[in-house]
């Protein structure tokens, strides 16, 4: 039962977290520019600030579930047995892939969202009909640019995750 439990929180972190992305790379970040800068001002600080919290206790959530179910349920517990095996070496190419994208998410975290945080703030004054503005341009570029990043990540993970369950 606790190895049902355990999967079903990491596929639901998985949901969340990739999911969460799908939609600010896809839906949020596509509608920018119907928002003006003095709603941007309030909204993405609070919209960055929730979205990084759901992924940071998502990775807690994915690295303790993955532990238990490569100890406890496939029993790998040697590095030969990820080194010498078909399903060892695609687990340990997702493992590395994780790794880089919780490196993704590290980076948004620590640079992203302080640099977004900072320069939206200088908006919260705007006039209600002002829409644009090439520092926001640039910021929105850059978080396309790592979620991008991370969904592609995501997508050769999932695939992965799919041929380590025998699809």
């Amino acid at each position: 039962m606790l190895s049902l439990v355990l999967h079903w929180i990491h596929l639901l972190s998985v949901v969340l977290w990739i999911g969460g992305v799908g939609y600010i790379l896809f839906v949020l970040l596509g509608n920018m520019r119907f928002i003006s800068l003095r709603d941007r001002a309030r909204f993405v600080p609070r919209i960055l600030k929730r979205f990084l919290v759901i992924v940071w206790l998502s990775i807690a959530a994915i690295i303790i579930s993955g532990l238990y179910r490569v100890i406890f349920v496939m029993h790998i517990t040697s590095v030969e047995q990820l080194i010498f095996t078909r399903y060892g070496n695609i687990l340990g190419l997702k493992i590395i892939l994780v790794v880089a994208l919780i490196t993704v998410a590290l980076r948004i975290t620590t640079k992203v969202y302080n640099r977004t945080v900072h320069h939206v703030a200088k908006h919260v004054d705007d006039e209600p009909n002002s829409y644009t503005c090439a520092e926001c341009g640039s910021i929105v570029g850059s978080i396309r640019n790592h979620l991008e990043v991370g969904f592609l990540l995501s997508v050769v993970i999932i695939f992965l995750a799919a041929m380590l369950r025998g699809a």
